[in-house]
């Protein structure tokens, strides 16, 4: 449509500095992963991350920004192949809080498109919202006059229904009426819009601009629909679809962002390439690759399954294409290298993508040349119809995307049931996370912060004094019972105070609040914990155990000296131990994840293996020693970028405000941190790891104690050794002697594990059958049955693995899927298990059992062929 070639590098910045040369504070972009927002999956809204900005939960840095910000629609993946939708995409997006309204929004819409990009107005059509008289919401008659206003004729201005109020970004918050820019593509794409008819926004009309959410409303977790406390405008236009709209192109996937991609995927996959396989390839490698470099592993739950579905679907295709080494490291580099001059942070996690990826790869194809086997024998006949429940079994056993079930069954003129997958998937999922309506659990306080969000009128920001003393004074400014605002609670009560100021550290970063106690004028409340809510308000979460609580009491405030303490140490132990991490296993350990109060640290990070008892030892080593060179703690608040240049450990990803707190331990450890710590380390006294494992893939967790808690530990690990010395009869130190010279008495040779190229040991019998037979002495039952599976599918053929263990005989015979209509697993056990005095059994595709005669194993392998 226009004079020129756009890059998408030109659209991005033009968008941008145009807002800025219209007062508006360019912003960075966000981590796709939602902070303290339990309603998102991922990042679905250039909105989504500012959301308190627009309930007043929280100040912004000016009242009118503008950034860019990559998104994740799931909703979106089964489009994916379309002109335009894509499961990830950069949205652009500019915010008016409290500031302008609908007025200017359409004003600066049609400067930037029509002035700025040079669309031609003629082609541009807006949509306006229609109202809804069940909600009491009325048609947005004041956006319809600003188009008209700036030209737009009437029988270009539709009003329309529910697609023009947009939902907040989750399952509560803003929300309100909106208004689009669509471009007309002309008469190729469907027929004109006639006023009155249906208006065609998924072909003719392509939607290129989300001129303005217009939030009015804040939407209640029961669904009611309360006004916000001020007007705001919330702007988006898909970066991908702009470049293609401004360019003339057909599709997004033509665009510079996609096409290279495209053509290396079509490269690659030479003959067995569709136009659809590769769009959908080029989309779901580029989303996995952005949501693997911010730490999410895939997984079967949850934000994990995203990756794994898009990832999945895409080895499906490439292994269905006979091209099972498809060389998918070079396409992640491909897109790192595009999109780093934009997202530094796919640089630096460039080997934490393609390590993430070949883990997934390797799963999948475990399972994956099986699950399309048991796909083919459901695909029997014209036109197979596959039931729901058959779907999510080849899903659950075998990994198989629905997907890609559902093209398999297409090209074969089939169907599958869609609504049977949902129904058996989502009550897998129940299942799975124990879902349960338990009576007698309900909690004393509210469980969402629907009850804090109004309070402006009554109370003001909690001032905290924590960091200097642990008492300290403050006036009640709210009350609350059950979420409900009272004057007064008495003796007995469960009650929420919001004071002023206070001593009490609420949960954050990872620390438990504080515990402690409330003297009021005329009673005693026990501080059972202290929440911060909607980014703003300090909540003590108490028990009234004495006379009563009122509204304006001036408190004398305690926090517990000695839980304080403990947490503490916790919390300094952990940076510290997080900077030696780092040096002991590499600069690409992250944190994951880190919990901290009175009792223990719990720290996750991303490392790809087990991290052995030698790297562990070392750990505590390196941390006991810097907490006996006593370092001194220095913090200071300063910017964000100050603190980062001073070596101040800051992820991508994570949310900071205009000035941040940097806590500093000598040259051991800096970091970005609101938590309470010790003055210097040597306040910590020792630190002990109690724990290392695995909590998902590629990501660890470290459990330790330090100060009270390490000496306790150490205590009671002495009396364990003392306790057990006692028992075997020896010293302490000889324990290790002793325990190894028992031991050696009861000691089994070490089993035989499978060897992994038995597959080329493959013959053939008289009728034709590829076999391999192989005696492997002391297998693990579990290593010879994957072992006999994996190599019947790859020759095709029948695997027998039989062995001695402990004065019998171990078997396993396995019947690769497509030849159980021929061979009979069971049925080839049965008929040479008498050699070695054996029995046992199984289905078509897997036997196993035992027998009593080992001396009988080298004639059973002589006389396995005439079996077959």
């Amino acid at each position: 449509m226009a004079n020129k070639t756009w890059n998408s590098s030109e659209v991005r910045e033009l968008f941008l500095s145009f807002f800025e040369k219209n007062a508006h504070l360019r912003i960075p972009a966000a981590g796709l992963v939602p902070k303290n927002d339990p309603t998102l999956l991922y990042i679905n809204s250039g909105m989504a991350p500012l959301k308190d900005y627009f309930t007043a939960a929280a100040k912004p840095p000016q009242k009118t920004l503008v950034n860019v910000q990559t998104c994740i629609r799931t909703r979106d993946i089964d489009d994916v192949g379309d002109r335009h939708h894509l499961t990830l995409f950069e949205m652009m997006g500019q915010w008016s809080i409290g500031d302008y309204f609908k007025e200017k929004a359409c004003q600066l819409s049609v400067e930037l498109l029509v002035d700025g990009y040079g669309f031609d107005q003629s082609k541009l059509f807006v949509t306006c919202y229609g109202g809804d008289e069940s909600q009491g919401i009325p048609r947005d008659q004041e956006s319809y006059d600003a188009w008209r206003a700036l030209g737009f004729p009437e029988e270009r201005v539709v009003f329309l229904g529910q697609d023009n109020f947009w939902g907040p970004a989750g399952e509560s918050g803003p929300c309100g009426p909106c208004t689009e820019v669509f471009y007309d593509t002309g008469d190729a794409y469907g027929p004109a819009y006639v006023p009155g008819a249906e208006f065609d926004s998924s072909s003719r009309y392509i939607e290129i601009w989300n001129a303005g959410v217009f939030m009015q409303y804040d939407k209640r977790a029961n669904g009611k629909l309360d006004p916000l406390p001020f007007n705001s405008v919330d702007t988006g236009s898909g970066l991908e679809r702009m470049t293609m709209i401004l360019n003339g192109l057909d599709t997004v996937y033509e665009t510079d962002l996609m096409k290279p991609h495209m053509d290396g995927i079509a490269e690659r996959l030479g003959k067995a390439s569709t136009v659809r396989d590769c769009r959908m390839i080029t989309d779901h490698l580029r989303a996995a690759t952005f949501i693997l470099a911010e730490g999410v592993k895939p997984g079967n739950d949850g934000r994990n399954y995203i990756p794994r579905r898009l990832l999945r679907k895409c080895i499906a295709v490439t292994t269905r294409a006979g091209l099972p080494e498809f060389d998918y490291d070079g396409l992640i580099h491909g897109i790192v290298d595009q999109m780093e001059p934009f997202y530094p942070h796919l640089g630096q996690a460039r080997q934490t993508i393609l390590k993430s990826f070949n883990a997934e790869r390797v799963e999948f194809e475990r399972t994956l040349s099986r699950g399309l086997s048991k796909l083919e024998g459901y695909c029997k006949g014209e036109k197979p119809q596959i039931s729901g429940k058959d779907a999510f079994d080849l899903f659950q056993s075998y990994g198989l995307p629905f997907d890609i079930i559902r093209d398999v069954v297409e090209e074969k003129g089939g169907g599958t049931d869609k609504s049977g997958y949902d129904a058996a998937f989502v009550e897998h999922q129940k299942i799975s996370q124990g879902i349960s309506k338990k009576a007698g659990t309900e909690s004393p306080w509210p469980q969402d912060d629907a009850p804090y969000r109004n309070l402006d009128d009554t109370a003001a920001d909690s001032e905290f004094i924590g960091y200097d003393g642990m008492e300290g004074q403050g006036c009640v400014q709210v009350l609350l019972v059950k979420g409900e605002i009272v004057d007064k609670a008495e003796e007995g009560a469960f009650v929420e105070v919001i004071v002023d100021s206070t001593p009490f550290y609420a949960e954050s970063g990872g620390q438990a609040g504080d515990q402690g106690r409330i003297k009021a004028p005329f009673g005693q409340l026990e501080v059972l914990d202290c929440q911060k809510v909607v980014g703003r308000f300090r909540v003590h979460r108490c028990k009234v155990t004495e006379g009563s609580v009122s509204k304006g009491d001036q408190l004398t405030l305690t926090v517990d000296e000695s839980t304080r303490r403990d947490s503490m140490n916790n919390h300094s132990a952990t940076h510290i131990m997080h900077a030696v991490l780092r040096d002991v296993l590499g600069e690409h350990v992250k944190q994951a994840g880190s919990q901290v109060d009175a009792e223990r640290l719990r720290f996750d990070f991303d490392h790809p293996k087990k991290v052995t008892p030698e790297e562990l030892a070392e750990i505590e080593t390196q941390v006991n020693l810097h907490i006996r060179q006593n370092v001194e703690r220095f913090t200071l608040e300063t910017s964000y970028d100050d603190a980062v240049s001073k070596g101040a450990l800051a992820f991508f990803g994570d949310t900071y405000g205009e000035l941040v707190r940097m806590v500093k331990f000598g040259d051991v450890s800096t970091e970005l941190c609101g938590g309470t710590h010790v003055k210097r380390t040597g306040d910590i006294g020792s630190f002990r790891i109690v724990s290392e494992g695995s909590v998902a893939s590629g990501v660890r967790r470290i459990v330790a104690v330090s100060g009270r808690g390490a000496m306790e530990y150490t205590m009671q690990q002495g009396q364990m050794l003392n306790a057990l010395a006692l028992k075997l009869k020896t010293k302490v130190a000889d324990i290790p002697e002793r325990i190894e010279a028992l031991t050696a008495k009861k000691a089994k040779p070490k089993k035989a594990a499978p060897t992994a190229d038995l597959s080329g040991q493959a013959q053939t019998s008289e009728s034709g059958t590829k076999y391999v037979v192989a005696r492997l002495d002391g297998g693990e039952a579990a290593d010879m049955r994957e072992e006999a599976l994996r190599i019947a599918d790859k020759i095709a053929g029948v695997a027998a693995l039989l062995g001695e263990d402990e004065g019998k005989v171990r078997m396993v015979i396995a019947v690769a899927k497509p030849l159980t209509k021929e061979l009979n697993a069971g049925a080839i056990f049965k008929k040479v298990a008498p050699i070695i005095d054996g029995r046992g059994g199984g289905k078509p595709h897997l036997a196993q059992g035992g027998g009593q005669n080992p001396a009988g194993i080298d004639k059973l392998i002589s006389e396995f062929p005439s079996a077959l």
